[in-house]
Formats: C-alpha cells, sequence, structure tokens
C-alpha cells in the first residue's frame, strides 16, 4: 500500500492533487477571513450607532443640567445669605425665629452611567476633545450630586437651634457654628461645578431644548417662599 502512493506521489499524479489541494484550502482561508472581516465591520458599525444615539441622549441631559446649574448659580448666593445669618445668631443667646432654619430644595444632578467601552467609542466617532469634555462633565456632575447631598443633609442640623424642641445650649451652638461652615464648603463646591458645567456645555455647543422648563428664581424671597431655588414650567 505504502508503495502504491510513494508510486503515485512520483508520477506527478500526487503533487498535482496536493496543489489543488493548497489552492483550494487557500480560498477558503479568504473567504472565511473575508467573512469575519465583514461581520467585525458589522459589528463595529453597529456599535458605533448605537454610540451616535448615546450622544444624543447625552446632550439632552447635558441641556437640563444647564438648566439646573444655571438655577444653582442664582440660588446659592441666597442660600449663603441664610447660613450666615444662622451663623450670626447661633452666636447669640436668644432664640431664632424657626422659620429661618427651614432650607429650599434644590434640583438634583448625577452622573450619566458610561460604559469604558461606550467611553472609548465615543472617542472614536467623535474625538478624544469632545470625549474628554464629556468626561469631565461627569466628573463634575458626581461633586455636585454629593454637595447638594452634603447641603440637604446637613441644613436639618440647623433644628437644633428650633426652641420649639427645648432650651437651646451651647453644646447645640456650638454644633450649629460649625455645621454652617460645613455647608458653607458645599455651597461653595456647588457653585464651582455648576459654573464649570456651564462652560462645558457652552465649549461642548449643546443645543437648548424647548420643553426644558426649568429656570432660577427671581429673588431670594420668592426661593424661600415657594421652599425651592428654582422655577418649573413657563
Amino acid at each position: 500500500m505504502f508503495r502504491a502512493v510513494r508510486e503515485w506521489w512520483l508520477s506527478g499524479r500526487g503533487k498535482h492533487t496536493a496543489g489543488l489541494f493548497a489552492f483550494e484550502l487557500t480560498v477558503v482561508m479568504i473567504g472565511v477571513l473575508a467573512a469575519q472581516q465583514a461581520s467585525n465591520w458589522a459589528e463595529k458599525r453597529a456599535a458605533l450607532k448605537q454610540v451616535e444615539g448615546l450622544h444624543r441622549d447625552l446632550y439632552h441631559s447635558f441641556d437640563i443640567y444647564r438648566a439646573i446649574a444655571a438655577t444653582n448659580r442664582v440660588a446659592i448666593p441666597c442660600l449663603e445669605e441664610r447660613v450666615d445669618l444662622i451663623l450670626q445668631r447661633a452666636n447669640d443667646e436668644g432664640d431664632i425665629d424657626p422659620d429661618l432654619l427651614l432650607s429650599a430644595s434644590l434640583m438634583g444632578m448625577a452622573p450619566d452611567q458610561i460604559s469604558p467601552e461606550n467611553e472609548q467609542l465615543l472617542r472614536e466617532r467623535f474625538g478624544d476633545t469632545t470625549a474628554d469634555k464629556i468626561g469631565s462633565v461627569q466628573f463634575n456632575l458626581s461633586t455636585a450630586e454629593r454637595s447638594g447631598s452634603e447641603i440637604e443633609r446637613r441644613w436639618f442640623e440647623f433644628q437644633r437651634l428650633n426652641p420649639k424642641h427645648g432650651p437651646v445650649s451651647d453644646a447645640d451652638r456650638s454644633a450649629v457654628r460649625q455645621t454652617a461652615v460645613q455647608i458653607k464648603g458645599s455651597l461653595f463646591a456647588l457653585r464651582k461645578s455648576s459654573d464649570t458645567l456651564l462652560r462645558l456645555m457652552a465649549l461642548l455647543q449643546v443645543p437648548h431644548r424647548p420643553d426644558v422648563t426649568i429656570r432660577p428664581i427671581m429673588t431670594c424671597d420668592q426661593m424661600w417662599q415657594s421652599g425651592k431655588g428654582y422655577v418649573e414650567g413657563r
């Protein structure tokens, strides 16, 4: 049997058949690689199209964040003025009007959920400059979220000066003074992040949406009467 195979190979027919087999194998491999490349291209194209949708959604959200940041810039000075007043009253011996201890809520912001894969696709589709600015937006949204939560949480500690809850001790006044300083720090951080967000929205050329109706207050009195540091609706 081996002799027959050897004679078949030496006759030239084996070499011809092997050549045909190698050629056909090469054609098949090229076809597989081409199909794989086409599949990869289609998947990449679909991913890029998906990230274009993400980009639109982000810009829609950014317009809302811009409106909220604008309300913060107007409301924060009113809150700082109230904190200074409470801090002053905490140094006095007399009682404070409980209404002065009430807070005014700010509209919250939070970072968007962007996966590392989508971040990379954003870079590929829209460039490093745009992707870096979007990343900076997310960082400042996180700062704004933490600062806003801290302000809201700590403001309730001012109730230690409320005479309705019993006599106000020196320890209460000392704690309120410390809380006031901490809130002023959070207000400063919120102001900085809000200013940065407004600047980033301008650099990213985020379009204005007609359905975003959040706007700043007109006066501090308006804020304290409504209990909100912003106005909704037209």
